[in-house]
């Protein structure tokens, strides 16, 4: 059977010619490039070679675990044999490890390409300007499909581990690289996949006019500021003035809230028993989806 999605521009005989001219040795210095003579890759190789995993204890192990700033030394017997009984502590310090550097925070960043035009032609790449494939372009309400679809994965995370964010972050990657983020921090933690992506839409539309509606190649949303499920909100004067002077409106909030818990646990249930794809939201069915992943962009 024919391929017919092969990659054209490997047959492209203005490619080859551009490449005998241009082709370079990645593995040696260019005219100006300083050359630093770095042994580096001798070190490692030579540690490589000398790493004998047998000699390490687990009195070794639990040191490396119990130091605050770790030296090769502490790694190699993290990864000995001897450090196998003891994972439950490692996996503990490598958890306060990264919380103090990134925070309490669940992150879920995924390349969506608004479009697939390209005037380059990287062999490697699918979009290649010489390519003979349909070239299409997200439009905003698509783009609000792939936010919700996005929104429902980070809510699902939050609920499998049991906790809730205050703070809902979008961030965008545009054509020239460049990122940018828009944030918002609620008065109260929220896991509900509704939310987030209310949140995350108009987070979206502010970031990308206020940056003037530049092409953007990723997009991604961010949670962070994370509580454990069922943990004591602290109130402040202003939200206890607030409910008193709105308790109708709060009433109805507060209802809206219960309704979605009930709707979100229901849907995770039936998710965890039947699969990711068994339920999903009306908007997203049949061939409204966005299906970044397996969406078809070579002609017939």
């Amino acid at each position: 059977m024919e391929n017919s999605h092969i990659n054209e521009s490997i047959l492209s005989e203005e490619i080859l010619e551009d490449q005998k001219k241009n082709r370079i040795d990645h593995m040696t210095y260019l005219p100006g490039m300083e050359d630093i003579g770095s042994d580096v890759m001798d070190q490692v190789i030579s540690a490589m070679n000398a790493y004998d995993y047998e000699k390490y204890t687990e009195a070794d192990v639990r040191r490396a675990i119990a130091h605050d700033i770790r030296t090769p030394e502490d790694f190699a017997a993290l990864l000995s044999p001897a450090a196998l009984p003891l994972l439950e502590e490692i996996a503990q310090a490598a958890q306060a490890e990264t919380r103090k550097h990134f925070g309490n925070s669940v992150y879920m960043f995924t390349p969506i390409y608004i479009a697939n035009y390209c005037e380059n032609y990287c062999i490697y790449c699918g979009f290649n300007c010489h390519n003979k494939i349909h070239r299409a372009k997200l439009n905003m309400e698509e783009i609000e499909k792939i936010l919700l679809q996005l929104s429902e994965k980070v809510a699902g995370r939050l609920r499998k581990g049991k906790q809730m964010a205050k703070t809902v972050a979008v961030e965008v990657k545009y054509n020239d690289f460049i990122k940018a983020s828009r944030q918002t921090t609620l008065d109260r933690c929220t896991d509900s996949g509704t939310e987030i992506y209310q949140l995350s839409k108009e987070l979206f539309r502010e970031l990308w006019e206020k940056d003037g509606n530049k092409s953007v190649r990723l997009l991604g949303i961010r949670t962070a500021n994370l509580e454990e499920q069922g943990a004591l909100e602290q109130m402040s004067i202003m939200d206890i003035m607030a409910q008193t002077t709105n308790k109708q409106q709060n009433a109805t909030t507060n209802i809206s809230r219960e309704k979605m818990k009930k709707l979100d646990k229901a849907l995770d249930a039936i998710k965890n028993k039947y699969g990711e794809d068994k339920i999903k939201r009306a908007s997203l069915l049949a061939e409204q989806t966005v299906d970044m992943k397996n969406k078809k962009y070579y002609e017939e």
